[in-house]
């Protein structure tokens, strides 16, 4: 596994990766309970999105990472299921969310207070 792969978006702008990650993720079978968990996490991103967050994108990358198919075993004994149509819903949102956010203008650093420019007045 990739640093990438266990810390998508660690740094930069996460929000490629967690498309990408949505993409794969609203495909699995999973638990009725683990797609709770991801229910939960796919709102937090939408919040974050909203709000420009890109430190809790990043944790709710990484936290559907944690919790997508990897830490389910073989004949646990589980039934699982495709996304119910709120969860897929939510995740094409989110997914629309993040495609059309944009990230807030870096605006230049103003000179410190009381420090005048040198104009060339004197």
């Amino acid at each position: 596994m990739t640093a990438s792969q266990s810390d998508p978006g660690a740094t930069g702008d996460p929000r490629d990766s967690l498309i990408m990650l949505v993409r794969y993720v609203r495909e699995l079978e999973l638990p009725p309970a683990r797609w709770q968990r991801i229910a939960g996490i796919i709102e937090d991103a939408i919040d974050a999105a909203a709000a420009g967050d890109l430190a809790a994108l990043r944790a709710s990358a990484g936290a559907l990472v944690l919790d997508g198919p990897t830490r389910i075993h073989k004949g646990d004994g589980q039934a699982t299921g495709p996304a119910g149509p709120r969860i897929f819903e939510r995740a094409n949102f989110l997914i629309h969310a993040l495609q059309s956010m944009s990230l807030a203008p870096v605006t230049p650093a103003s000179p410190p207070p009381g420090r005048a420019d040198d104009a060339g007045d004197d």
